[in-house]
């Protein structure tokens, strides 16, 4: 009988999912936003980090492009960043 070279591995909880608020579209759309195009290089995380100061406000630029989660981003688009964050945690 041959050993499995996954013997030593764990098992991954994949229980754990990440969530994000809803917001309202009608509020939303009250965001002064500008507009990026993104290339390939770009990912959620990255872009809030750049322009809204903490990676983890992923979730904005998902709410703001009607993006269902971060895996829905399409790099080499134009794409909405709220200008100022605070205006959307305010709506949380």
């Amino acid at each position: 009988m041959s050993i499995s070279r996954y013997r030593n591995v764990g098992l991954i909880d994949d229980s754990y999912q990440e969530t994000k608020p809803t917001l309202l579209r009608e509020d939303l759309d009250k965001i002064p936003v500008f507009q990026i195009r993104t290339s390939e290089e770009d990912r959620l995380d990255t872009l809030a980090a750049k322009y809204l100061g903490d990676g983890s406000y992923w979730w904005v630029i998902c709410e703001i492009n009607d993006l269902e989660h971060m895996f829905d981003f399409t790099p080499g688009k134009i794409i909405k960043i709220p200008i100022n964050i605070e205006d959307v945690l305010r709506l949380v």
